[in-house]
């Protein structure tokens, strides 16, 4: 039946969209620390969701310029490099990679912009992850600088690439950049970009926050909503990329596992909603103004909050705290990484990323069973 339905479609001249192939999956070296029943360790991954695991993060030694554990004791003492690589016991196919930067690393000072800045320094970074990655077993680096600005910064972050890819090269290790939706003046080459890397992990999500104090709003809208007049949404994000040089199956869309939240100023909830900062922390991640996916279902479930869908899916829905203050959380859920998925195929895109695995309902206690949203991607991007 399946292929007679196959058949059917090329006579008629409608191509079905073949599965995009790759799901990249970012997992955090910091969640094991967390309180009980939530931590999440190397042993709570499941190694069928996704194409590509990436251990998060390696740091930038400030006096270096070599990359090093940011977490020592964990990553090394506790074996999770090595419990990390060694999941491909689990799944033969699994590529197991390390990311270094991030957020925090990449903005302490300009360690990035110095490691970039002569042929010499790239070299002894480049020495340094090719020792890393062959001491642990890891397949592959992921490149997370947040984020090149400067003209000397773009041409350096080029250069940093093409000369991890000629080291690459001989032991047939993966290259990704994780890149921002919108690098508006940020340093980025894309043509140089497009020539280095395997792909990029675009990530398309933090697009509103409590940075924004003022406003609720989601962080990761697919596509432009009537009211806006920035364009600052998935769709838009994917054109600018692909526009500018980057193939589309180089790209990987970045889903959130995660929602942003405000406290609401008035009885307005339909976004752009009046707001006085961010939203409580969460009862285990615990930073203000962000929820993970299995805080706000379990809120939902056992507090009562309300869940507010968007009819037109260009964004996913919202949740209300029923508190006197009320909490308001942007977030996708099933149905919206289940659009986005979709979106992805519909684009020819090379797959899917999520930030990050810890924060899905790992455990399956809000009825939709375990990782209800890494499924969701998986059946649809990996498939």
């Amino acid at each position: 039946m399946r292929l007679l339905l196959l058949a059917t479609l090329f006579v008629c001249g409608v191509v079905p969209f073949a599965s995009a192939g790759r799901f990249v999956c970012y997992f955090p070296n910091w969640a094991i620390q967390r309180q009980d029943p939530w931590q999440f360790g190397v042993d709570n991954i499941d190694t069928r969701l996704c194409t590509h695991l990436v251990y998060s993060f390696a740091d930038l030694d400030d006096s270096t310029l070599q990359i090093k554990s940011s977490k020592p004791v964990v990553d090394i003492v506790q074996k999770g490099y090595r419990k990390f690589t060694g999941l491909k016991s689990q799944n033969p196919s699994l590529k197991t990679m390390l990311a270094f930067g991030g957020w925090g690393d990449s903005n302490i000072n300009d360690k990035y912009s110095r490691m970039v800045s002569t042929s010499e320094n790239i070299q002894t970074f480049v020495d340094s992850a090719l020792r890393m990655l062959t001491d642990y077993g890891f397949d592959g680096l992921d490149v997370d600088w947040e984020f090149p600005r400067t003209e000397a910064d773009k041409i350096g972050f080029s250069n940093l690439l093409a000369a991890l890819k000629k080291a690459f090269a001989p032991y047939n290790y993966v290259l990704s950049a994780a890149v921002p939706a919108l690098p508006a003046d940020l340093g980025y080459d894309i043509p140089s970009i497009e020539a280095s890397v395997d792909f990029i992990n675009l990530m398309t999500y933090d697009m509103h926050g409590p940075w924004e104090p003022e406003t609720a709003d989601h962080h990761a809208p697919l596509r432009k909503r009537s009211w806006e007049t920035a364009d600052n949404n998935i769709e838009y994000s994917i054109d600018y990329w692909t526009e500018n040089g980057l193939s589309a199956n180089k790209i990987n869309l970045g889903m959130p596992l995660y929602g942003h939240s405000w406290k609401l100023s008035s009885d307005v909830t339909a976004p752009p909603a009046p707001a006085s900062g961010g939203g409580a922390p969460g009862p285990f991640t615990g930073e203000e103004g962000i929820l993970s996916y299995f805080e706000i279902c379990l809120a939902v479930q056992n507090e009562g909050w309300q869940v507010v869908q968007d009819p037109d899916q260009l964004n996913g829905p919202y949740a209300l705290s029923n508190t006197d203050v009320v909490n308001w959380i942007g977030f996708d859920d099933i149905a919206m990484v289940t659009t986005k998925s979709n979106f992805i195929l519909s684009r020819g895109l090379g797959g899917a990323m999520v930030w990050e695995i810890s924060l899905d309902d790992f455990r399956g206690s809000c009825g939709a069973g375990v990782n209800p949203l890494l499924t969701a991607i998986s059946r649809i991007v990996v498939a």
